[in-house]
């Protein structure tokens, strides 16, 4: 199946060289990268440029200006053509077997929309200073939604058809994500 893995990339030239590099260093091989530049005014757009010109997997675009992430995360949506769209922040790094994994998973459970997973913390340095565990099961995350989100966004999986008509508000700059798996908790099964 092919994951399209999406990332919205807005001022994050520290970081964002490793977090491609970690998409592209996947053990999962059918994939596509669309990254979009969200009007960045630092070395960002250079940073990605210059590893979309080497990479061919890699579908680069920039936004004519700053239309915020949930703007640009509706129209990395629009554009992916997966059957699984893998989420990816720019200043985030996936482990290399993240892609087979998830996309395992997703096979063999198809009533699950939405699939994350635990997540490291990691410093500036890119040392481990801590971890993020969260709720498992689809009741377990249900309850969890009431307080807090249970997923961490760049190891979010989604189904694609689960989330055909599904899109982040865009006047929501805050807990847009929170808002985007809440209302898609009534359509499909979620997991951790």
């Amino acid at each position: 199946s092919l994951v399209s893995v999406v990332m919205p990339v807005y001022n994050s030239e520290k970081y964002v060289k490793e977090s491609v590099e970690s998409i592209l260093n996947q053990t999962y091989k059918n994939f596509e990268l669309i990254v979009i530049d969200d009007g960045s005014t630092d070395k960002s757009f250079e940073i990605v440029a210059e590893l979309a010109g080497k990479d061919k997997r890699i579908k680069f675009l920039k936004n004519d200006k700053n239309f915020g992430v949930s703007a640009t995360r509706n129209r990395l949506l629009n554009i992916a053509k997966g059957e699984y769209i893998a989420l990816m922040d720019s200043d985030d790094i996936s482990f290399p077997e993240r892609l087979e994994k998830q996309a395992a998973f997703l096979s063999e459970n198809r009533e699950v929309g939405l699939l994350g997973s635990s997540v490291e913390i990691i410093n500036e340095d890119g040392k481990k200073i801590g971890a993020w565990r969260y709720p498992k099961t689809h009741d377990e995350i249900s309850i969890e939604m009431i307080f807090n989100s249970p997923f961490a966004s760049s190891s979010v999986m989604l189904r694609s058809h689960f989330i055909k008509g599904f899109r982040y508000k865009d006047a929501l700059s805050v807990a847009e994500d929170y808002d985007f798996y809440s209302r898609l908790s009534t359509k499909c099964k979620m997991y951790n």
